[in-house]
């Protein structure tokens, strides 16, 4: 009774506990380290705090099923823990500059793509593709690319070279299916492309949308798995830019290669 006692006087947990708590959570190979274990009894119960770092390029809900997780593992070990899991981002040493980028981006709310990386006689260049909306003016648009630019700099390192290509984003919007017709008809060149180029066969779930914007296309195909996902998209490529050709109505033709069966 002297020893609960006093250990309710000074705020102190089980022994051992803290050490255990630690053993258990670094356990999860997400959690970069622990950055504080806080624990005090109330009543029959140990209440506290949990602060461990995860690296800041894991999207939100990895972060929450982190800490859910920890929660849960914690609970059905110490059922008398109720206790607060923190996670804080943390820039890990072997993140790779195209993931230094995207988070920069991502921090900004602004979409980027075709993320390019070189390095040109020891000096690091990074090219990329910044989306805005189509109806923005160009002075706006310039100064959020300038703005993203000396972060990506300020990040990396000032003899980085930043350039940026401001494009639209697409617009939400809406449409409906292409007459049968017109859908045959670019069923029928998207299957005479392939068969032509004989990279990727077995042109499928094709569809053909009319909007405002003009006649969207999606379809399948399918190429041997074995194959480089480099000259996989050179071929896609190549049946998109065939659609465009032979139907200048289309404004946009999205391919998705999937693997051939045995």
């Amino acid at each position: 009774l002297g020893r609960t006692t006093i250990d309710a006087l000074v705020d102190r947990a089980p022994e051992g506990l803290t050490d255990a708590i630690k053993s258990l959570v670094m356990h999860d190979t997400s959690v970069a380290g622990i950055e504080a274990i806080r624990l005090r009894p109330s009543g029959p119960k140990i209440v506290g705090d949990v602060i461990v770092s995860v690296s800041r390029t894991l999207p939100l809900e990895r972060v929450a099923g982190i800490k859910a997780e920890l929660q849960s593992r914690i609970a059905r070990k110490w059922p008398q823990a109720e206790l607060t899991i923190t996670a804080n981002p943390l820039a890990l040493d072997d993140e790779t500059i195209l993931e230094r980028v995207l988070v920069i981006a991502a921090r900004r709310g602004l979409p980027v793509h075709h993320v390019t990386i070189q390095d040109i006689e020891g000096r690091k260049t990074v090219a990329l593709d910044l989306e805005v909306d189509g109806a923005m003016t160009l002075g706006d648009a310039h100064r959020l690319a300038s703005e993203l630019e000396d972060a990506i700099a300020e990040e990396i390192g000032d003899d980085v070279e930043v350039e940026t290509h401001i494009e639209p984003a697409e617009p939400e919007g809406s449409g409906q299916l292409a007459e049968p017709g017109l859908a045959h008809r670019i069923e029928a060149s998207l299957a005479a492309a392939a068969a032509e180029q004989g990279r990727v066969r077995d042109v499928h779930d094709v569809r053909v949308r009319e909007t405002s914007g003009g006649v969207f296309v999606l379809f399948h195909c399918r190429a041997d798995p074995s194959t480089p996902v480099e000259t996989v998209h050179d071929a896609v490529d190549s049946l998109e830019r065939s659609v465009k050709q032979a139907f200048p109505e289309a404004r946009r033709v999205v391919g998705h290669a999937e693997p051939a069966g045995p």
